[in-house]
Parts: structure tokens; C-alpha cells; sequence
């Protein structure tokens, strides 16, 4: 991965988004800047005025190209006729999102998330389940890409994500602010629901293979883990963050007391 001025560029993978659905949330949302636009030549220029017209205001006019053409660009017969080149994702700063002024905050800190598809399915669960944001460092984190786009089902323009040099410095600067870090682990004694989520919350999510690093683990107030059946390891760190989030949401908005 390239890096210039503190953003990541995208090779030819990252750069292009593709799919009908995706490429209509980021036009109109109008957030994350679009570089250039393809569409198929099957479509007609009147068929989505209100895209061109926001395209416009970036300055781009759509190309209308061939499948096979589409194909070439983006390297997939997936692109349901719709294709961008996406400049820099457009990450927020944590000082934009904390301070939060919901009541208790839910962040969550993904440790070296690498495969996409959890990535996104990740931010879709965090988007639904009311967490205020998500916060992944540089080093050996998936970025977000067109898969990463797809398996959110969009949400990625609709939760804030921070970017931050070293997940453990941000970890650190997040519990002098008042926020209590959990973190997810296998040996953990606690079971998730004996944590309070009632209050700020930092969420650390660890790496697919790896889970969360020693050193985040130790700085964290308290760890947690998701009850299994016997039989099984573990469940996918996407499914575990999806359990975890429901749980979070669960005591927020649900009257526990009998």
C-alpha cells in the first residue's frame, strides 16, 4: 500500500468501486471524492439525472463504455454497470467524533482487521447497532475497498471512520478521557453480558488469527468473551462483533429488571 500525506491511495483493486448499489450511495452522498465515472453504454445519460448533475459539481462527466471496457478497469464481470475511481477515503478525526453527545458512546477499535469482507460486515453491524464509531489504525488494517463498501451494504458513508497512526496510543488517550476499554478474548472470565455497556465504551476487536495485541489486551479495564456450545473454536470475528454490538444495544434500550 502507498501512503502520501497521511492517506492511503488505492492500488488497482482499491481504487475502483463497483455495483449499481454501491455507486449510487457515494454520489449521493457526495462525501467521498470520486476521481472518475464509468457507466455502461446499455444505460441511458437521462436515466439518473440527479447523478449527473451531482457529478457535475466534482467536475466529472461519466464515461459510457463497454462491459468488456468495465471489466478491464476494475478486473470483475461484477460491476452492474457502474464503476468509480475513488480518490482518498475520507476519514474523520477522533476529534470530531469524541466528545460524543450521545450519552454513552460505543467506539470500536478494530486491531489489524485484514480480510474485507469482515471489515465491512463489521461497520454494517456497528452503523445498525448504534455505535458511534470506528477506529482502526495504519498498520496491517484491511482499507476501505470495494468489498469492504459491498459487505457494509453502505454503511461506511454513514458511521464515522477514524484512522489513527497506533491503535495503542489512541487506546491510551481514549481511557484518560473516561472511556472504559473492553476487550474481546477466548480466555476471558467474563461473559459478555456481565459488562456494562451503560457507561463509554472503547470495543477491541483483535485480528482474525492473531486476536487482540498483548499490549492492548493488558491496557484494557476488562476483557469478555462470547459463551459457545463445545465443539466449535471461535466464531468469526464479524459474528462476534454483530453478538457483542446486539448486547451493547440490548441494555441500552431494553428495561433489564424484572
Amino acid at each position: 500500500m502507498k501512503k502520501k500525506g497521511g492517506q492511503f491511495l488505492s492500488g488497482h483493486q482499491r481504487s475502483w468501486v463497483w455495483g449499481r448499489n454501491p455507486v449510487l450511495e457515494i454520489i449521493r452522498m457526495g462525501t467521498w471524492p470520486v476521481r472518475e465515472c464509468y457507466f455502461s453504454d446499455t444505460l441511458s445519460s437521462n436515466e439518473y439525472p440527479d447523478l449527473s448533475e451531482k457529478l457535475q459539481t466534482w467536475g466529472i462527466i461519466p464515461a459510457y463504455v463497454s462491459a468488456d471496457r468495465l471489466k478491464t478497469l476494475c478486473g470483475t464481470t461484477e460491476h452492474q454497470g457502474m464503476l468509480l475511481r475513488m480518490g482518498p477515503f475520507p476519514y474523520a478525526r477522533w476529534e470530531e467524533v469524541h466528545p460524543n453527545t450521545v450519552q454513552s458512546p460505543l467506539y470500536l477499535v478494530l486491531d489489524r482487521i485484514q480480510d474485507a469482507h469482515n471489515f465491512g460486515a463489521i461497520i454494517r453491524s456497528a452503523a445498525s447497532l448504534g455505535a458511534s464509531a470506528v477506529i482502526v489504525g495504519e498498520s496491517r488494517q484491511a482499507p476501505v475497498n470495494s468489498q469492504v463498501v459491498r459487505a457494509s451494504a453502505g454503511a461506511v458513508m454513514h458511521l464515522p471512520l477514524v484512522q489513527v497512526s497506533d491503535c495503542l496510543q489512541q487506546a491510551r488517550q481514549m481511557k484518560e478521557q473516561g472511556i472504559s476499554l473492553i476487550a474481546t478474548a477466548l480466555n476471558a472470565e467474563k461473559a459478555v453480558w456481565e459488562c456494562s455497556f451503560k457507561r463509554p465504551v472503547g470495543l477491541i476487536l483483535g485480528n482474525e488469527a492473531e486476536g487482540v495485541d498483548r499490549a492492548l489486551l493488558e491496557l484494557c479495564d476488562e476483557s469478555c468473551k462470547i459463551p459457545q456450545s463445545s465443539g466449535i473454536d471461535s466464531l468469526n470475528v464479524a459474528a462476534a462483533a454483530a453478538a457483542i454490538l446486539y448486547e451493547s444495544w440490548r441494555q441500552k434500550n431494553i428495561d433489564t429488571r424484572v
